[in-house]
């Protein structure tokens, strides 16, 4: 804090520090994760899960270094490990808890329909929670495949470097653990596009699926 004088007037000026992007990215991440230390499932919070996806990928096009959020990542979510008395629970397992949370969105109510259900009410309740915003499926896909692009390249140490620019063309997939995420190339191209770098980087690890 510091103190002046103007004109017999005194002042005071406080300066604050606030976490960078990449560290709020890496906190938020942990909330995104219903099945371990998220945000539940079945406690009429789907709107609330939502803020989160919709956070951490808007949050996600202004990150810069992924090593920052896997480091701010992995000690948050030991402590909150810790804190819950789950302490069989490790960051992976959160991380896979994420991109399965994200995979989820991207069936589109194909796999588990009530937890779907309960996503996209969030969603749409959402929608009158931010002033001027509107938010459309088309965006609630491609928010879940920044989502799922994170955690996988958390999940494999690498850095998040692919930013969808419109211009890129992405072959089907061809993993059959994954081809129903080709039926979003047509409904949202930019969602597409992260799922499938996405499976790229999961094609790298095993016992994700």
């Amino acid at each position: 804090m510091q103190q002046g004088e103007e004109k017999g007037r005194k002042w005071w000026s406080t300066f604050v520090t606030t976490p960078s992007n990449d560290k709020i990215l890496g906190d938020k991440l942990t909330a995104f994760a219903p099945n371990t230390t998220g945000i539940p499932y079945d406690a009429k919070k789907g709107m609330e899960i939502c803020k989160q996806l919709f956070d951490i990928a808007t949050i996600f096009d202004y990150h810069k270094n992924t090593r920052t959020v896997r480091d701010t990542f992995m000690r948050v979510a030991l402590a909150e490990a810790h804190y819950r008395g789950m302490e069989s629970l490790t960051p992976k397992d959160i991380l896979k808890d994420a991109f399965a949370t994200a995979l989820l969105i991207g069936t589109r109510g194909k796999r588990e329909p009530d937890h779907y259900r309960e996503l996209d009410s969030g969603r749409s309740r959402l929608s009158s929670h931010i002033l001027g915003f509107n938010y459309k499926q088309t965006k609630f896909f491609s928010d879940a495949a920044k989502v799922a692009y994170l955690a996988a390249c958390l999940l494999g140490e690498t850095d998040a470097t692919f930013r969808w620019s419109g211009d890129e063309f992405f072959e089907r997939i061809v993993d059959e653990s994954f081809t129903f995420l080709n039926k979003l190339s047509a409904v949202s191209p930019e969602a597409f596009a992260y799922f499938s770098k996405s499976v790229e980087q999961i094609a790298k690890l095993s016992g994700i699926q």
